[in-house]
């Protein structure tokens, strides 16, 4: 591949090319974390334990993806197409720990969110028009679907680790609820039938729920309501997972896990901010996914700049590895960091995440004295779609309007610089196409191709841009930053465009990889320059 000359001779722009003839495709495991609220929740004051269990891993050696997702049972997470997301990235080597149960005695068919599985283990089925997606669909017991995860698993060569569901704080007689009758004993069921490991979360939590008392549960490991837990809450339950795992012979997994875990993190806020006090604009629901929001990382010594990472996930999830631990790594350069969690499709479609993205923006700036931030320095930075999100606040921001009721909205929403690690640029020749398909569905118009292909939408009101890409990104196309570095060119935008030669996609902070890992600090020298 040859670079365009244009790019090439950008006379009194900022631009470097890295080509690096050994970098090194990433053979870092990864373990898959799967399902519902108990496990990923970001809702105010809530947490799940998947977030908190990846201090238990040495991330050097392994990638931890928390994909679970709110509201889902056992059921939806695979026809809601979530688990096969799961299994185009699964590799050998890999490991998936699933735990289900809380949604699945919900209804069947019904028209709000009908993901009730069947109660047992059997192969029985019931045909149903599905009154949500308004389509035939089979529906199989609890069993059948944990099978199916556990085999799904296996044929890719990958580990799987089965889980009870981790208690409710609902207590009887002083002891907690037990469901070993019920998706407890069916899930112990699957992984002896599967031959499968088998963690029995639900009676290890409910025990040192004992030990600890109903009164201190319900006060401090609790939010909300009897099934979410409080960060503190979450912290016991990955302990316990952890605890778990230890006593599993043969687990491999172990091999990652840290002598001390990492301290709960000191520069997060305890609770999660809403982008909207009330529903977001367009809201689908009022479950956690229909709820954009943002988590604050505040550094010991913040410089005054602020920075909003959007996580990639082809628009379809949330990569953990591109959210906290970029956050985590720009405190240290005193940057004071939000990880936005912005609205996914196929449920949510353009401008949903436009308006978000947005928002997130307005709300940094309209809070900036909170934050002990200059509101004329506030980036953003994204990974993959996520680096399609910020390139479209970056080149489709408004001024604010005055007046508005929600003072907010009064605001401008433009990006002071942006960072684009791997992006989606084009909705066109070069683009992803599960990025594409859902953000914009499956038939958009040609108008709308256009307006969200971010590089034909440049002006010189963009703001400056840090641009990093690998020529053989199989995924995303190194087109996507070179045609977006030209368009920044033409118009006289400064931009620094650094290409690896080697590299796979989604590598994140890249740690293991010693030409990789090279680049947050090329763009923390960057930084430096903007006055960030």
């Amino acid at each position: 591949m040859t670079f365009p000359r244009t790019i090439l001779q950008s006379a009194g722009i900022l631009l470097l090319l890295t080509l690096s003839g050994v970098g090194q495709t990433s053979s870092q495991p990864t373990l898959f974390i799967i399902g519902d609220s108990t496990v990923k929740n970001s809702s105010a004051g809530q947490m799940g334990w998947g977030d908190p269990l990846r201090d238990f891993f040495d991330l050097s050696k392994i990638r931890v993806e928390n994909r679970a997702r709110g509201g889902r049972s056992s059921r939806t997470f695979q026809t809601e197409g979530l688990w096969d997301q799961v299994l185009t990235e699964l590799k050998p080597g890999d490991f998936v720990l699933m735990q289900f149960g809380h949604n699945d005695g919900g209804e069947i068919n019904d028209e709000s969110r009908a993901r009730g599985s069947l109660p047992g283990l059997g192969n029985e089925f019931e045909p149903i028009e599905n009154r949500v997606t308004k389509k035939t669909e089979s529906v199989h017991t609890f069993g059948w679907y944990m099978r199916k995860y556990v085999a799904d698993t296996k044929a890719k060569g990958a580990i799987p680790i089965v889980l009870s569901p981790v208690p409710r704080n609902i207590w009887i007689d002083g002891k907690v609820e037990r469901v070993v009758a019920t998706y407890g004993g069916w899930a112990a069921n699957v992984a002896k039938s599967q031959n499968a490991f088998f963690i029995d979360l639900n009676e290890l939590v409910a025990a040192r729920y004992e030990t600890i008392g109903a009164e201190t549960i319900g006060r401090d490991y609790f939010k909300g309501d009897h099934t979410h837990t409080s960060p503190i809450g979450a912290r016991l339950n990955a302990e316990t997972i952890v605890t778990g795992m230890r006593a599993l012979k043969n687990l491999t997994l172990n091999n990652f896990l840290r002598r001390e875990p990492v301290a709960a993190s000191a520069n997060t806020t305890s609770d999660t901010i809403r982008l909207w006090e009330g529903n977001a604009p367009g809201a689908l629901g009022s479950a956690p996914d229909d709820i954009p929001t943002l988590t604050p990382f505040i550094p010991n010594k913040p410089n005054g700049s602020a920075v909003i990472v959007f996580p990639g996930g082809g628009y379809q999830h949330l990569a953990d590895h591109e959210g906290r631990p970029v956050a985590e790594w720009l405190n240290t350069l005193g940057i004071t960091a939000f990880v936005l969690k912005y609205r996914l499709g196929p449920k949510y479609h353009h401008p949903s995440e436009l308006l978000d993205a947005a928002r997130a923006v307005r709300l940094v700036r309209s809070r900036a004295a909170e934050w002990k931030v200059d509101p004329r320095r506030i980036g953003v930075l994204g990974f993959s779609a996520g680096g399609h999100l910020a390139s479209t606040i970056g080149t489709h921001f408004d001024p604010g309007q005055q007046g508005a009721a929600d003072e907010v909205d009064r605001v401008s929403s433009r990006p002071d610089l942006l960072v684009l690690v791997y992006p989606v640029i084009t909705m066109g020749k070069f683009t992803h196409g599960g990025s594409k398909k859902n953000l914009l569905g499956d038939n958009p118009s040609p108008e709308m191709i256009k307006l969200l292909s971010n590089e034909e939408q440049v002006t010189k009101d963009t703001p400056p841009t840090f641009l990093i890409h690998t020529m053989n990104d199989a995924a995303v196309p190194v087109e996507n930053s070179l045609q977006f570095a030209e368009a920044l060119r033409k118009v006289g935008v400064p931009f620094e465009l650094h290409v690896y030669e080697r590299g796979p996609h989604g590598f994140g902070l890249a740690g293991d990889n010693p030409i990789l890992s090279t680049w947050p600090a090329r763009c923390a020298d960057w930084l430096k320059l903007q006055g960030f």
